[in-house]
């Protein structure tokens, strides 16, 4: 019973909330937040991740990620949601990002990246972007190639 009238509750609060005919002090006076119209967006961070690869075993490789303007924290800076990572595979490093695929959005620290055995003795070279919420994302990193052990 009292989900059922914590939903009803709910629905009537959200039709308040948005019903201009009720001044902002009136809905303030019964809990109900009155719309913000002064919000900014939280655009995506100017800088471009740090990445690292901390461990390479037979057929995966693990890296860790930063921030270039504060590499010793794992945090990631303000308006990023997560980190795309993309990977390219090559006899040689590759220079440029539209080489590599997408191969994952990740948001914690460390990131485990697996290989097939018909890779071994390739080169792995990573690329990385900060994403944001509303999905735009950021400059791309600086390429970091190791060769690959399966």
């Amino acid at each position: 019973m009292r989900n059922a009238a914590t939903a009803m509750c709910r629905q009537y609060a959200t039709l308040i909330k948005y019903n201009a005919g009720i001044s902002n002090p009136a809905k303030i006076a019964i809990g109900v937040r009155p719309v913000n119209n002064s919000r900014s967006p939280i655009n995506v961070p100017e800088t471009s991740p740090l990445l690292n690869v901390l461990a390479a075993t037979p057929g995966s490789q693990t890296l860790r990620y930063a921030d270039t303007n504060t590499p010793n924290k794992a945090a990631k800076p303000f308006g990023a949601v997560q980190l795309q990572l993309f990977v390219a595979v090559g006899t040689a490093p590759a220079a440029d990002p539209d080489s590599a695929e997408f191969y994952g959005a990740f948001t914690k620290n460390p990131i485990g990246v697996a290989f097939d055995f018909a890779d071994d003795g390739k080169v792995a070279t990573y690329f990385a972007r900060w994403a944001s919420r509303r999905g735009d994302t950021g400059p791309w990193s600086l390429p970091v190639s190791m060769r690959i052990a399966a």
